[in-house]
């Protein structure tokens, strides 16, 4: 049985992925806070999520396809704006990890 998606369901799928990425680093960070041992590895691969998976592969994917899309709206300007510039900022943040 195949199983096909759209891409705004892909798209969303990778936002859980994310999401669910920043609970674990916000637990490791949270232990390191208590006290506890972590392994400095998860740092290490949470880097390379962030860099690789989020930075080039999902950004990417909105960067070349949805922005151009969505900008052909003008009641889309601000809200396009705003979410470009959450992606600076988060190449800043992978940068400064």
């Amino acid at each position: 049985m195949e199983i096909q998606h759209t891409s705004s369901e892909i798209l969303m799928d990778e936002h859980t992925a994310v999401l669910s990425v920043l609970d674990l680093q916000d637990r490791a960070l949270a232990a390191l806070d208590a006290g506890k041992s972590v392994d400095a590895g998860i740092f290490a691969d949470l880097y390379l999520f962030f860099s690789l998976f989020v930075g080039k592969c999902h950004h990417g994917k909105e960067e070349q396809l949805v922005f151009p899309a969505l900008r052909r709206s003008t009641t889309l300007l601000a809200p396009i704006e705003r979410l470009e510039q959450e992606h600076v900022e988060g190449g800043r943040l992978v940068a400064a990890y």
